[in-house]
């Protein structure tokens, strides 16, 4: 779950936590690992402590090395390039071995009707190389918007993956 939307700013502390607390649990429940992805600043912060405690954190903090003070699972150092892909991408470090824990149960959550930017471009193009494509039978722009035919194609996806899907 990506965590930092501006429309959480508004909201106490406390009902952040039991916003994640509830959407991690219900995936949780359904049989997949949750991950809380969020900036050094909002785990800090924002977010109440025995929320960051309780499910593996994925930190967004770009710098030569964490400053972060809590336990964290995953931590977005920056971005790079890497051969075969255009552009820059995320550059990121996992301490933890999902892939192992349950390599059949790969979830993407749209958390916000407001997505867009990079986790957007990194559907589109995920979609792209697994050769899913719009309503049009066209394959998507990465352009990290999520309109119709972005949509689409994700629910493409979705529905070739019902049996991993609640």
């Amino acid at each position: 779950m990506d965590f930092e939307a501006a429309q959480f700013l508004a909201m106490p502390k406390k009902t952040r936590g039991a916003i994640i607390d509830a959407f991690c649990t219900r995936i949780e429940a359904r049989g997949y690992k949750p991950m809380l992805y969020s900036s050094k600043y909002w785990l800090s912060a924002l977010i109440p402590s025995e929320t960051t405690r309780r499910w593996d954190v994925w930190l967004a903090q770009y710098a030569p090395r964490p400053t972060y003070s809590g336990d964290f699972t995953m931590w977005q150092r920056g971005t790079g390039k890497v051969d075969g892909i255009a552009g820059r991408v995320d550059i990121d470090i996992c301490y933890r071995d999902y892939v192992d824990e349950s390599p059949d149960r790969i979830v993407f959550a749209l958390t916000s009707p407001m997505m867009q930017g990079k986790p957007v471009s990194a559907l589109q193009t995920m979609l792209n190389a697994a050769g899913y494509t719009a309503s049009d039978g066209q394959r998507l722009n990465v352009d990290g918007k999520l309109g119709k035919r972005s949509f689409s194609a994700f629910v493409e996806f979705l529905n070739a993956h019902k049996k991993y899907i609640e």
